[in-house]
């Protein structure tokens, strides 16, 4: 138990005691049940609302924990056996200063809007639960939450309506319990609200209203009492999907209409386990990739989009190797999804059935998935002739692979106040023929009220191994962490050994035969200032050994300056200090005919980023750095502008220029100095007709594969969960001035899901 050890002593160090209101006991209401619901219309004028039961005790947990907030909120809940009804009433005496710019479902933008958030956690095990958002104009968004980690892509199938009016804004809100997962015979529930007021990024709460923990944080909501007499009927959710599409690919020279029919199929098999069903699915609805340019030498990381396998997708997290938080590197993930379905290239591989089992037992976590994936060929090249993976033990060479079985089973025991102990298996290989499994243990540590502090302290070990046919020596990686996420001090501490041939099949590995050893530390003051919210000085440093303990890779970054005003505009300033040891000659996409020379390079960088708030209807993000990079220089440049010139329409523009002066080799290792550069320009334009009716174009370009990729789509929610897409797509090839097509797939799609 030395990570247990050497947690508590950090913690007892850093541990100032906070606001005695994020310390009072946690606050409670009583459900009341009603025969007669209400209509949803954003008004809350029915009869009925004024038997609900009331919330109005709110504190502010930013810009002050405990504070008073500036604006009164009210909440009502009433229940029938269906279904919870919420009534909002978010009061504000300057209803002209209302920000609400999104009307996007699922818009992490809607953050930097007016909303209020609903935090459920039906199994009261003070880890796990839901979180349903609406906004002044009723734009929704929901998620996941598995102990510190969110996942924003779960779609809940629930409704809301809101309207501003003179004295404020006002919703109601309707969330089905066939969209939740719970205990029939609990009594009580876990539940918080909170509400942001964006123009003064006030976020007020009605439990636990501190600003080192968020309302997603379930450890300290409050109850929810009176539960036990919904109903979730059947339990059965039945989703025909079918899909046209015609494709003219011009590179291969293939023209041809497609009708691909398809099921979803989701079944509670108990109140708190659900099993899913796909059959013969198709993804083409989901939004593409943003292009990426890689400049280092290991594999680049895409996340996961596609619906069905984002669905409780965080079960399966394990060891904290989550890319889904933010900065943290999941190289050594067991499990990464994209490997089911998708080549090495993105492009799709027909999933002919996908079958997974989540949810909880008693105390017990599970996920258990398998899928059935057609035999696909293994491209060592793409198109354009660059490689695209390397894959331990196969021929460098176009490799075809069969039909094959894919399998994950998770599990974790919940122990403790907030912890939990787990395995993880798996099984099968979609890129090669040979046979491959692993096996991992974890064990995660949380307490949001360390020795009584208020303070949080969260931390994890773990250790998995690979099974490889024909694999030779050691294939474990293991790790830990330490975290002390806190308002004040902030301490991150992480460890990973991954050993040559750790190969994780259906995982993710962007570098092997590593430890990697990393700490942050930043210290925040909240300065008596009008203009200024935070004032941050923060630490990081990164060192990468080979097993030998040679180092490979240094990182260290100063940031003397971290402001964040009242409003939520930033200026960043920061020193980075690099050091390099390239072993083996490498390309990168912008020069592919020359070579990046081995050798040992030290470099120093400064870094400047600076953002406007994204509550306002012209935003912008700027970064902009200079100084050694790999055997040269690199000036580079992000900036990013929004415009919003209403909730309807949405304009982006994103251009991403790397200008590189590098020293390389060519094949016969002679030296040279060129000048290069790295250039990906990104176009958005967002048409929001209503909350359930959007119309998103997004057009892309970079000078690696020097290709414009154009997606557009059309989506109509006519009922959460009944859904039509129109998704057109076009490739283009922009060769020395010239555009030609090389690949057009407009499509169409429905969705119409059955409750029972």
């Amino acid at each position: 138990m030395p990570l247990l050890a050497l947690s508590l002593a950090v913690a007892a160090a850093f541990a100032p005691r906070v606001a005695l209101a994020s310390l009072d006991p946690a606050p409670h209401v009583e459900m009341v049940w009603t025969e007669t619901p209400p209509t949803l219309d954003g008004r809350l004028d029915e009869e009925v609302w004024k038997t609900a039961a009331v919330i109005d005790d709110f504190h502010t947990a930013e810009p002050r924990a405990g504070g008073r907030p500036s604006q009164r909120t009210v909440i009502r809940i009433l229940s029938d056996r269906d279904a919870m009804y919420v009534g909002i009433e978010c009061y504000d005496d300057e209803p002209d200063g209302i920000v609400v710019n999104h009307m996007l479902r699922d818009d992490v933008d809607t953050y930097y809007d007016d909303r209020l958030n609903i935090v459920i956690d039906p199994f009261l095990d003070r880890r796990n639960g839901y979180l349903f958002q609406v906004n002044p104009v009723g734009t929704r968004r929901d998620g996941l939450i598995e102990g510190p980690n969110f996942e924003p892509n779960w779609d809940g199938i629930w409704a809301a309506k809101a309207r501003v009016g003179r004295d404020g804004w006002f919703a109601e809100v309707r969330i089905p319990y066939k969209t939740l997962s719970f205990d029939p015979a609990a009594k009580t529930w876990g539940l918080n609200f909170s509400r942001g007021i964006r123009r003064r990024n006030e976020d007020i709460r009605w439990a636990d209203p501190v600003p080192h923990r968020i309302v997603t944080n379930t450890a300290r909501a409050g109850f929810l009492d009176g539960m036990g007499r919904q109903v979730q009927g059947v339990g059965l959710d039945v989703v025909p999907a079918a899909t046209t599409r015609r494709v003219d690919d011009r590179l291969r020279d293939k023209h041809y209409f497609l009708f691909d029919p398809s099921l979803d199929a989701f079944y509670r098999i108990t109140p708190g386990l659900t099993g899913s069903l796909t059959v013969n699915t198709d993804f083409g609805e989901t939004e593409v990739d943003e292009r990426q340019i890689n400049l280092d030498r290991f594999q680049l990381f895409f996340p996961e989009k596609r619906d069905f396998f984002l669905q409780d997708a965080l079960i399966f997290d394990f060891g904290a190797l989550s890319a889904n938080v933010e900065d943290i590197e999941p190289n050594g993930r067991p499990f990464f999804s994209r490997k089911i379905g998708l080549d090495a290239d993105g492009n799709p591989v027909a999933i002919r059935a996908a079958a997974k089992v989540t949810g909880r037992v008693g105390r017990f976590n599970v996920g258990l998935l398998d899928a059935q994936v057609e035999g696909h060929t293994l491209k060592r090249e793409d198109a354009l002739g660059r490689f695209v993976e390397r894959v331990p033990g196969r021929p460098d060479a176009d490799q075809h692979v069969g039909t094959t079985n894919l399998l994950v089973g998770r599990a974790t025991m919940n122990v403790l106040r907030e912890s939990r102990v787990g395995f993880i298996v798996t099984n099968g290989d979609p890129r090669t023929n040979r046979s491959n499994s692993l096996a991992g243990v974890d064990f995660d540590f949380r307490d949001s009220d360390f020795l009584g502090t208020g303070q949080v302290v969260q931390g994890n070990v773990w250790a998995q191994n690979s099974f490889t046919e024909g694999g030779h020596g050691t294939e474990a990686a293991y790790g830990g962490e330490l975290q002390l996420p806190n308002d004040h001090h902030f301490v991150f501490l992480n460890f990973r050994d991954i050993a040559k041939d750790f190969y994780p099949a259906l995982g993710f590995v962007s570098r092997a035969d590593i430890r990697r050893y990393e700490g942050r530390y930043r210290y925040r003051t909240r300065p008596p200032s009008r203009l200024v919210r935070t004032f941050d000085n923060f630490v990081w440093g990164i060192l990468v050994t080979d097993r030998e303990n040679e180092v490979q890779s240094l990182r260290v970054d100063l940031r003397p300056i971290d402001i964040e005003t009242h409003t939520a505009d930033g200026l960043e300033i920061a020193y980075r200090r690099g050091f390099e040891r390239v072993l083996v000659p490498f390309p990168l996409p912008v020069i592919p005919q020359l070579m990046i020379p081995a050798g040992t390079y030290h470099t120093d960088e400064i870094v400047v980023e600076a953002e406007s708030s994204k509550h306002r209807r012209l935003s912008t993000y700027v970064e902009a750095r200079y100084g050694g990079f790999l055997s040269g220089r690199r000036a580079k440049v992000l900036a990013r502008v929004d415009w919003r010139p209403s909730r309807f329409v949405r304009f982006g523009l994103e251009y991403d220029h790397s200008e590189l002066w590098l020293d390389v080799v060519n094949a016969a290792n002679a030296r040279s100095e060129v000048r290069t550069a790295a250039r990906i320009a990104r176009v958005r334009v967002n048409f929001q007709f209503t909350p359930d009716v959007s119309w998103l174009t997004f057009v892309q370009y970079d000078n690696a594969s020097d290709r414009v990729g154009v997606n557009s789509r059309l989506r109509w929610i006519v009922s959460d969960g009944r859904e039509i897409f129109l998704v057109y797509n076009q490739l283009l090839l922009a060769d020395d001035g010239d555009v030609t097509s090389v690949r057009t797939e407009p499509l169409a799609k429905v969705g119409w899901t059955f409750r029972f």
